[in-house]
Protein backbone atom coordinates (compact mmCIF):
# COMPACT_ATOMS: atom_id res chain seq x y z
CA UNK A 1 0.00 0.00 0.00
CA UNK A 2 1.04 3.63 -0.65
CA UNK A 3 1.71 5.95 2.26
CA UNK A 4 -0.65 7.78 2.89
CA UNK A 5 -0.30 11.60 3.03
CA UNK A 6 1.33 12.63 6.16
CA UNK A 7 2.05 9.24 6.75
CA UNK A 8 5.46 8.93 7.99
CA UNK A 9 5.89 5.00 8.58
CA UNK A 10 3.70 4.02 5.09
CA UNK A 11 6.18 1.61 4.61
CA UNK A 12 5.20 0.05 8.11
CA UNK A 13 1.52 -0.51 7.00
CA UNK A 14 0.64 -4.13 5.39
CA UNK A 15 -1.45 -4.70 1.92
CA UNK A 16 -4.67 -3.67 4.48
CA UNK A 17 -3.22 -0.54 5.77
CA UNK A 18 -3.01 -1.53 9.13
CA UNK A 19 0.47 -1.33 10.95
CA UNK A 20 2.63 -4.17 10.64
CA UNK A 21 3.74 -6.16 14.22
CA UNK A 22 6.21 -3.78 16.47
CA UNK A 23 5.22 -0.62 14.68
CA UNK A 24 3.13 1.87 15.13
CA UNK A 25 2.12 5.63 14.14
CA UNK A 26 3.09 7.87 17.25
CA UNK A 27 6.40 6.35 18.01
CA UNK A 28 6.09 5.50 21.66
CA UNK A 29 5.53 8.33 24.67
CA UNK A 30 8.54 10.15 25.05
CA UNK A 31 10.54 9.63 28.01
CA UNK A 32 11.24 11.54 31.42
CA UNK A 33 13.85 13.76 31.16
CA UNK A 34 16.37 12.65 33.81
CA UNK A 35 16.35 16.23 35.07
CA UNK A 36 13.14 16.27 36.38
CA UNK A 37 13.56 12.74 37.52
CA UNK A 38 15.86 13.59 39.52
CA UNK A 39 13.85 16.71 41.30
CA UNK A 40 11.17 14.32 42.07
CA UNK A 41 13.14 11.68 43.54
CA UNK A 42 14.73 14.34 45.87
CA UNK A 43 11.17 15.23 46.91
CA UNK A 44 10.22 11.39 47.69
CA UNK A 45 10.79 12.07 51.51
CA UNK A 46 8.91 15.38 51.42
CA UNK A 47 6.15 13.60 49.77
CA UNK A 48 5.86 10.94 52.39
CA UNK A 49 6.12 13.01 55.09
CA UNK A 50 2.91 14.91 53.76
CA UNK A 51 0.73 12.01 53.24
CA UNK A 52 2.34 11.01 57.07
CA UNK A 53 0.74 13.75 58.26
CA UNK A 54 -2.34 13.89 56.41
CA UNK A 55 -2.53 10.13 57.24
CA UNK A 56 -2.06 11.36 61.07
CA UNK A 57 -4.33 14.09 61.21
CA UNK A 58 -7.57 13.10 62.93
CA UNK A 59 -9.22 16.93 61.55
CA UNK A 60 -8.99 15.88 58.13
CA UNK A 61 -11.62 14.20 56.06
CA UNK A 62 -11.65 10.41 56.08
CA UNK A 63 -10.90 9.74 52.58
CA UNK A 64 -8.07 12.04 52.62
CA UNK A 65 -6.59 9.95 55.43
CA UNK A 66 -7.69 7.12 53.63
CA UNK A 67 -6.24 7.73 50.44
CA UNK A 68 -3.15 8.92 52.19
CA UNK A 69 -2.47 5.71 53.73
CA UNK A 70 -2.58 3.95 50.93
CA UNK A 71 -0.16 5.85 48.93
CA UNK A 72 2.19 5.10 51.64
CA UNK A 73 1.12 1.44 51.94
CA UNK A 74 1.69 1.10 48.15
CA UNK A 75 5.22 2.32 48.01
CA UNK A 76 6.32 0.68 51.01
CA UNK A 77 4.94 -2.87 49.88
CA UNK A 78 3.75 -2.59 46.40
CA UNK A 79 -0.11 -2.73 44.98
CA UNK A 80 -1.84 -5.43 45.85
CA UNK A 81 -2.21 -8.51 42.99
CA UNK A 82 -5.45 -8.57 41.68
CA UNK A 83 -6.23 -12.16 40.23
CA UNK A 84 -9.85 -12.12 37.79
CA UNK A 85 -11.66 -15.84 37.79
CA UNK A 86 -13.45 -15.60 34.88
CA UNK A 87 -15.55 -18.98 34.55
CA UNK A 88 -17.98 -18.97 31.67
CA UNK A 89 -20.38 -20.87 33.85
CA UNK A 90 -20.73 -18.21 37.06
CA UNK A 91 -20.40 -15.22 37.85
CA UNK A 92 -17.22 -13.03 37.66
CA UNK A 93 -15.30 -12.79 40.75
CA UNK A 94 -12.38 -10.49 41.80
CA UNK A 95 -10.04 -12.75 43.92
CA UNK A 96 -6.98 -11.10 46.22
CA UNK A 97 -3.78 -12.87 46.54
CA UNK A 98 -1.57 -12.84 49.17
CA UNK A 99 -1.16 -12.07 52.80
CA UNK A 100 -1.39 -8.70 54.18
CA UNK A 101 1.70 -7.47 56.04
CA UNK A 102 1.61 -7.38 59.80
Amino acid sequence: MAPRKGDKLGSERDSRGRFTKGHNSNGGRPKMPEDVKQMCRELTPKAIETAKKIMLDEGARASDRLRAAEIILDRGYGKPVQAVDLDAGSVPQVVFIGDVPD
